[in-house]
C-alpha cells in the first residue's frame, strides 16, 4: 500500500517537471522524444520555438506559452465573455487571436 502511494507521487512529478525555455533552446536531444506544442525537432533536438514553460510528458515534449493568445483545438473546453447577442446565436471573446 505504502509503495503504491510512493509509486503515484512519483509520476505526478515526473509529467509536472517543468523549466523556462527561451527560443531556441534545446530540451531533449536524441531520436527517443516528439516534438508537441511550441517545439520543434533539429536534427536530433528538440528545440523551443516559443518562450515559456516546457513539459515533458513521457516522450512528448512541450512548451506551455507563458503570453500570446489562446489558439483553440478540437475538443477544448473553454470560458468566454458574451460580446453581442445575435438573432440566432451568441458572439464570445475566448482571447483568440481570430473572431
Amino acid at each position: 500500500m505504502i509503495e503504491n502511494k510512493e509509486m503515484k507521487t512519483e509520476e505526478k512529478t515526473e509529467k509536472t517537471k517543468r523549466k523556462l525555455v527561451v527560443p531556441g533552446e534545446i530540451i531533449a536531444e536524441g531520436e527517443d522524444y516528439l516534438p508537441g506544442d511550441g517545439t520543434r525537432r533539429e536534427r536530433k533536438e528538440i528545440v523551443a520555438s516559443r518562450f515559456g514553460l516546457s513539459e515533458e510528458s513521457g516522450r512528448l515534449v512541450k512548451v506551455i506559452p507563458l503570453s500570446g493568445v489562446y489558439v483553440p483545438r478540437r475538443r477544448n473546453i473553454v470560458i468566454g465573455k458574451v460580446t453581442d447577442v445575435t438573432f440566432n446565436g451568441w458572439i464570445i471573446d475566448i482571447n483568440a487571436p481570430y473572431q
